[in-house]
């Protein structure tokens, strides 16, 4: 993947290596679960980003379970 940034004032091209564009994957997914564990369950942001990680490890285990479904099943067993 390409992406374009402006780096002192000029035009840049990058490459993102299959590695690096796993890691921002990961990355938005984990972002997009913590902001709707503060927005949807009132979490604090020191709190949904721990639930969050718990949250992507149920969604990377293939389970058939929708991103939504884990942030719930996370917080239910952070919950406990």
């Amino acid at each position: 993947m390409k992406i374009e940034r402006i780096v002192n004032g000029k035009k840049r091209i990058f490459t993102l290596t299959h590695e690096e564009l796993g890691q921002a994957h990961e990355e938005f997914v984990k972002n997009f679960m913590a902001t709707t564990l503060q927005n949807d369950f009132g979490l604090e942001e020191s709190d949904a980003e721990e639930v969050a990680d718990m949250a992507y490890e149920f969604y990377c285990e293939g389970d058939g379970l929708t991103e939504y479904e884990c942030i719930q099943k996370a917080y239910d067993e952070w919950c406990e």
